[in-house]
């Protein structure tokens, strides 16, 4: 049974200037909702899950994953932020300001789309004479408020001629990642509504995008990336990123849990063959995880109402983020060793630290997975990366993890292999600009030719 804490300074929150805006990201064989404060997968209207997968078949593969993060301040404060089902779930919506019911910030509380099209039309095309960009190319919110006092720059941009301003028509161009992409940036400000597991904070802003690639190997993935910057003038010590996650696997009764420290993947599957009731897989069901792809896991824990992995508190939130129970106590393994990771075996394996071989039920699986901390300085900014990864074996509920590993190495090597961005707001840019280019001089001979020609450059000529 789904617990929400939605207090009503939260629902207040909710309906007025903060209100989270949503959308659906659908590029490839998932459909997810996205919150416009950090969280996807979850339909606060309604109440209901909205990570569809396969698009079009009624199942969902999880309820929610939103960002959670804790830290200390050197006033000694705790600070941190875990929201769970509330429509607040993962923070405020738009950029930090010193007037949040200025027009400006309610115009910049949105999401931001963009697609390859837009990216591949704007490229090839902006040298040319008469080209106008789009106006979602020239619209791309790049810049922040001074009167309002927000940061100079508001949206990530790659920047041809290197001046610093956002120009398409010099051949400036957005920060886009994957084939389709949905951006926003939220915040957690003390001046926007503390709640009870937030009672005291810094702030904190987010660049979010998700996105999706179609292609082999990826079209059950989505990735997510958080852009966290330092906007507060205190030293946040300890700081560390994470994600809480409710599985909720098709029927979210029979679900276990585990972790494969080698990949940063925390993940979910069927505790047996059959994943029964109307919303559940059936027969052969798939399995669920979430890959961290540019930092290893520091720590995966679960969240239980009561008990030892109790999360009601912020203090228990920290503990929970840093691999121990409520009580400060570490998680131990099966034979009383004390871990970080929860259930690190292969289910497929004999004998191992796994969930299934230990023989534990299948339930209703909630939990955390978090990166490793460090000491986030003022105006200092910090980029996470995650993929939610998806597989279905169609032969048997453990051969399904095992795919889900080969899927997570897919995510993992286009994450490598595709994804440069450095997390800086403005980017250099390999295009060359029209002040960047020389004229190249070539004469050819003999003319008229006889049969053999000779081309003569002022430059080294790499092909022809």
């Amino acid at each position: 049974m789904k617990r929400t804490f939605t207090f009503l300074f939260l629902c207040a929150t909710f309906f007025g200037t903060s209100q989270v805006t949503t959308t659906y990201l659908e590029h490839n064989n998932v459909r997810t909702m996205l919150m416009s404060n950090g969280a996807l997968g979850y339909d606060a209207l309604v109440s209901q899950p909205a990570y569809e997968v396969p698009k079009g078949s009624g199942r969902h593969a999880l309820y929610l994953v939103s960002p959670i993060y804790t830290a200390e301040v050197d006033t000694g404060y705790l600070i941190g932020n875990y929201s769970e089902y509330s429509p607040n779930s993962g923070g405020y919506l738009g950029p930090i300001v010193n007037d949040y019911d200025d027009p400006w910030h309610g115009q910049h509380s949105f999401f931001f789309h963009m697609h390859d099209s837009v990216i591949d039309n704007h490229l090839n095309n902006w040298m040319n004479s008469g080209y106008v960009p789009t106006q979602k190319m020239a619209n791309w919110p790049a810049y922040g408020n001074n009167a309002r006092n927000s940061s100079p720059y508001m949206v990530p941009f790659y920047d041809v001629n290197n001046d610093n301003v956002y120009t398409p028509e010099d051949g400036d161009y957005p920060l886009h990642l994957g084939e389709e992409s949905y951006s926003s940036v939220y915040n957690y400000d003390s001046i926007v509504n503390p709640n009870m597991m937030n009672p005291e904070t810094r702030a904190i802003e987010v660049n979010y995008s998700a996105y999706q690639v179609n292609s082999a190997g990826l079209k059950d993935v989505t990735f997510i990336m958080h852009r966290v910057t330092n906007k507060s003038d205190e030293t946040l010590i300890d700081f560390q990123w994470g994600l809480f996650a409710d599985f909720d696997l098709g029927n979210p009764s029979d679900d276990l849990i585990g972790t494969n420290v080698s990949k940063n993947l925390y993940y979910a599957y069927n505790s047996d063959d059959n994943d029964e009731t109307s919303g559940g897989y059936g027969n052969n069901p798939p399995a669920v995880g979430i890959v961290s792809l540019n930092e290893g896991l520091y720590a995966t824990n679960k969240i239980t109402y009561g008990g030892y992995h109790d999360v009601n508190f912020l203090s228990a939130l920290r503990l929970n983020m840093m691999g121990r129970r409520s009580d400060s106590q570490m998680n131990m393994d099966s034979q009383g060793n004390p871990t970080f990771f929860l259930y690190s075996g292969d289910p497929n394996v004999s004998g191992s630290e796994s969930q299934y071989q230990l023989g534990d039920p299948g339930m209703d699986q909630k939990g955390t997975m978090s990166v490793r901390p460090l000491d986030l300085a003022p105006g200092e900014t910090k980029c996470y990366h995650f993929a939610i990864v998806f597989a279905d074996s169609d032969t048997s509920h453990l051969k399904s993890v095992t795919k889900l590993f080969e899927v997570a190495d897919a995510a993992q090597a286009y994450y490598d292999d595709s994804i440069s961005y450095d997390c800086s707001m403005v980017m250099s840019s390999d295009l060359v600009s029209v002040e960047q280019q020389e004229m190249t001089e070539l004469s050819l001979f003999p003319n008229p030719t006889t049969g053999q020609l000779y081309l003569n450059s002022n430059e080294m000529i790499d092909a022809v």
